[in-house]
């Protein structure tokens, strides 16, 4: 039957565009409310076509061998929207039988929807974060599988795979499992065990644009989303650090520094120092900065909608492939 839990609530909002914390969240929210019931006292709708009187039937009607029933309105924005004044209604009279559970990606805060469902319920918002909230975060999460995650390590973490959080947490939690009774998770274990196939990637793909091989750079990129679908996203990010951390090293050398000192200053490891060493040589300064004013417009792209992800960074690839030093 269903397990025990502090507060149980009559209606629950799980709403942001982070869908991995969402995910968590909901599955949270029905082991509070099911327990070992969730396989007969969940429903689910898809907010985009069901209409008001089904969820409200729904709700209304006892549940089958379970203690409660929960009813779950998926991609809930439109049928918020259409159904405001009515669900306002239907909470300030509400049945004992049922719970309700909105998932949607935007949620207005201070409207008299939002005010009634906190007066009643719970509101949980997971917007993307950014690497500044992302960083604690997973010291957090480290801290709560019984590791010790140092900021710049969480840092390098992101670095490597992108901000989505769910690939982050992932990947943590085979960090935790891969260094076994050892309470810190290091940089060299981030490396070992997340980065070689990112950054071996990225390594490709930035030798064939400087080499104007668009049709191998692409196909490498083509690879890489095979084995990782969020990597069009991921990717921006984990290229721009990258040819940031060029250009750093570039600009060293052209003051006058040396190129080892240069390569201690950008923290690059051996693993990859004579690869880096190489695209130094190709690169100029003035050629990194084209690139990543590019990439900085894509990012700007994706986050606003303009375009589709993947055919953005194919774009890139192309035209950074196009300008060739002179």
């Amino acid at each position: 039957m269903a397990g025990k839990q502090a507060t149980n609530y009559p209606v629950y909002v799980v709403g942001g565009k982070d869908v991995h914390r969402k995910t968590r969240t909901l599955q949270k929210i029905r082991a509070d409310l099911l327990g070992d019931d969730q396989g007969l006292g969940e429903i689910r709708f898809d907010g985009k076509t069901v209409d008001l009187p089904a969820v409200l039937d729904e709700l209304r009607t006892p549940a089958f061998l379970a203690d409660r029933k929960v009813v779950v309105v998926d991609d809930a924005d439109k049928f918020i929207t259409d159904y405001r004044e009515e669900l306002e209604n239907y909470l300030n009279h509400l049945n004992p039988n049922g719970v309700l559970v909105l998932i949607c990606d935007s949620w207005r805060k201070g409207t008299k929807l939002d005010k009634l469902i906190n007066k009643i319920g719970k509101v949980f918002v997971a917007e993307i974060m950014t690497a500044e909230n992302l960083i604690p975060w997973l010291t957090e999460q480290a801290s709560a599988m019984g590791k010790e995650l140092s900021r710049g390590c969480a840092n390098e973490l992101i670095r490597v795979l992108g901000a989505e959080s769910g690939r982050l947490i992932n990947e943590l939690e085979k960090l935790a499992m891969f260094v076994g009774d050892r309470k810190n998770i290091n940089a060299p274990d981030i490396e070992e065990l997340c980065g070689s196939t990112a950054e071996e990637s990225i390594f490709q793909i930035t030798d064939f644009m400087a080499e104007g091989n668009s049709k191998e750079a692409l196909h490498i990129f083509k690879r890489v989303l095979e084995m990782d679908k969020s990597a069009e996203f991921t990717m921006v990010g984990a290229m721009g650090y990258s040819l940031r951390r060029l250009l750093k090293a570039r600009s060293l050398i052209d003051s006058g520094i040396s190129e080892r000192e240069a390569l201690s200053a950008c923290k690059v490891y051996p693993k990859i120092a004579r690869r880096f060493s190489e695209q130094l040589k190709r690169l100029s300064a003035k050629r990194l900065r084209s690139w990543i004013h590019r990439l900085a417009e894509i990012d700007q792209a994706n986050k606003t909608g303009l375009g589709q992800a993947r055919l953005n960074l194919e774009k890139f690839i192309l035209c950074a492939s196009s300008t060739l030093e002179k």
